[in-house]
């Protein structure tokens, strides 16, 4: 019997030490799925947190994009103006070219004209030239200082 007891003492013991391991465990199963929520809960919060960043900056990327698209046209619009305005500068410049041509083929025409003219047309023949200048009136009446002719012009 005394062997009897000893099982039951030795038993009663392993008994309590199991007993007491599995309340151990039962903390440390509990303490676990606490931490489990908790890495859950987290998870789901850096989830959430990711899908509104990624919302946010798909946004943002939409709005610079349109910025972007703004701004390529304006500066297509400005290439646009740019280049009428540079064909326009080079009209007026082909345009300013041919009157300056004009003008000095007129100059010209005129300057031979003027050493065809008398020096003094205004005078009658009964007034004796002089060597003062005198004005001499031409059509359109303008009113120019006559100037002695140029020997090679006669």
């Amino acid at each position: 019997m005394e062997e009897l007891n000893q099982q039951v003492v030795t038993s009663s013991e392993q008994l309590q030490s199991y007993q007491s391991d599995i309340i151990d465990l039962r903390r440390t199963v509990d303490t676990l799925e606490i931490e489990l929520q908790t890495q859950h809960s987290l998870r789901d919060s850096l989830e959430n947190t990711l899908t509104e960043t990624e919302a946010r900056y798909a946004s943002q990327l939409a709005q610079m994009q349109g910025l972007v698209t703004n701004v390529e046209s304006q500066l297509a619009e400005i290439r646009c103006d740019l280049e009428r305005q540079n064909q326009e500068y080079r009209v007026l410049l082909d345009v300013r070219a041919r009157l300056e041509a004009e003008i000095n083929t007129y100059r010209g025409l005129l300057d031979s004209e003027d050493c065809k003219l008398p020096c003094n047309p205004c005078s009658t023949p009964s007034q004796p030239s002089s060597s003062v200048p005198r004005t001499v009136c031409v059509p359109r009446t303008v009113c120019v200082p006559c100037v002695p002719c140029h020997p090679s012009c006669h």
